[in-house]
């Protein structure tokens, strides 16, 4: 491991809060008239109904590690997923240009809870973090308004890596993190003045973040985010950009779109899985341009018993050429019975 400007750090406690940092996605729904995609108001986050990837950039204004300082972080989204204990986890990753953080976290429809599962931590490809979290961390309680308080606890076990002796410290304690929702505030940073929900969350080993949400189209902002340790500053980082994927419904069916790689293709699909119907890709992706993210994502479009449902498949273009989406909605298991509907996209990616 080569040595780098990293601040002091003198117990394995502070090493492990350093690395309890809380990123989190959220959707921000509103009664608000909007301005340029983003809501005016801003006044409560409810539960997210949907994961959709998104892709950031952010100005590294300080950091820990001094070498990060004055470069762009790029944070991915729920762009793609992994299985942990047989369960499916999205994944949150930000680079900077000495660090590489994941984070595996997930959306609990029963308790209305972003829960986080584990995070992993890389210095120039070398992992420095491994931590799991159990229960699944809470890292947001819905829904989400000024004055709005939780508390979370759970048990964390792993391997932490002495950045300057490369000593592996094993970690194996319990911690607690109180959240308060604490302000509306109208931010401005490069990207623009952003109206935003202030949340704190302090932890039980002396760290606090601290973080700005908004709303933009059908994404999500986090306009700026900020870590203290024991009173102490130790990172900041501010938005400068907010790349949302392309959304598509039924009214694209059978045709062609140009997208470039990097992207991500959002398709939204009328559906009711409670007849036993649902859509489904049917026919192999050509995985060098296109590649699925997750499963098919079911959401009613009421609590009724039946209700209709959005249906959304999300794909991620990886490379450049053509490939097509075949869709078809159907029972699965009636395999001699033609479709009730088909979607077909074609696409070309540069």
């Amino acid at each position: 491991m080569k040595d780098k400007k990293v601040n002091e750090v003198k117990t394995p406690f502070i090493v492990l809060v350093l690395i309890l940092a809380l990123v989190s996605t959220v959707t921000i729904m509103a009664s608000a008239q909007t301005n340029g995609g983003i809501d005016t108001s801003t006044e409560v986050i409810l539960f997210p109904t949907a994961i959709q990837p998104i892709t950031y950039m952010s100005n590294i204004t300080f950091d820990i590690i001094s070498d990060n300082v004055g470069n762009n972080a790029t944070t991915c989204f729920f762009t793609s997923t992994e299985v942990i204990d047989n369960e499916t986890y999205y994944v949150i990753n930000t680079s900077k240009p000495v660090e590489d953080t994941r984070m595996y976290v997930t959306l609990d429809n029963d308790t209305r809870n972003f829960l986080m599962k584990r995070k992993v931590t890389r210095m120039e490809g070398v992992e420095v973090r491994n931590l799991t979290f159990d229960p699944a961390y809470v890292m947001l309680d819905f829904p989400l308004y000024v004055g709005k308080n939780w508390t979370s606890t759970a048990n964390v076990t792993g391997v932490l890596v002495n950045e300057t002796t490369g000593e592996e410290i094993s970690i194996n304690t319990s911690v607690v993190e109180s959240a308060n929702v604490t302000a509306k505030e109208d931010l401005t940073v490069p990207n623009g003045t952003i109206p935003c929900l202030v949340v704190e969350i302090n932890c039980s080993h002396s760290h606090l973040r601290k973080y700005w949400i908004s709303q933009m189209d059908n994404g999500v902002y986090f306009p700026k985010v900020q870590q203290y340790f024991s009173g102490i500053f130790t990172e900041e980082l501010v938005l400068i950009e907010a790349i949302s994927p392309t959304y598509l419904n039924a009214t694209d069916n059978n045709t062609t779109i140009t997208v470039t790689t990097g992207r991500f293709l959002v398709i939204t699909l009328e559906g009711n899985p409670t007849t036993g119907y649902t859509w489904e890709v049917t026919e192999p992706l050509d995985e060098l341009v296109l590649q699925q993210i997750g499963g098919i994502i079911d959401v009613p479009e009421s609590d009724l018993m039946g209700a209709p449902s959005k249906q959304i498949a999300t794909f991620e273009v990886v490379g450049a050429g053509d490939a097509t989406i075949k869709m078809v909605y159907h029972r699965p298991w009636e395999t001699e019975v033609e479709p009730v509907d088909t979607f077909t996209l074609n696409v070309t990616a540069s």
